[in-house]
């Protein structure tokens, strides 16, 4: 098997999407070309967090029951953490482990009881 570098598989992959869209009627390729610069235009509001599994299932769950999208949900909360954060409302002390990184200090163990509706007893 022969390994391809990543960025020439791209550039393969934009000279093939180039040579497809050629085919297309011109309407369809305007509409290709908009939707392409869309997406493009989105990449500046978009980032990526490492959460776990059980966190981002409860977050999918919550924005569906709210019927609000995911990442408004996200972006609201992380603001209202930075917010009461700073006001000194929130201790960091008790979720911070150390990182085994050359990058991080500590790491923060985020416990599911956080996040994870309350059982109801009967």
């Amino acid at each position: 098997m022969t390994l391809i570098d990543p960025q020439v598989s791209g550039l393969f992959a934009m000279l093939k999407r180039s040579d497809d869209d050629k085919r297309l009627p011109p309407d369809e390729r305007k509409r290709k070309k908009a939707e392409r610069e869309k997406i493009k235009a989105r990449k500046e509001n978009r980032v990526t967090f490492d959460l776990p599994p059980s966190l981002r299932t409860e977050i999918m769950a919550f924005a569906k029951e709210l019927e609000i999208p995911a990442s408004r949900i996200a972006g609201l909360a992380i603001a209202l953490f930075i917010r009461e954060f700073r006001a000194g409302r929130i201790d960091l002390a008790e979720y911070k482990i150390p990182a085994r990184s050359p990058n991080y200090t500590w790491l923060l163990e985020i416990p599911e009881e956080l996040y994870k509706p309350a059982k109801k007893k009967k």
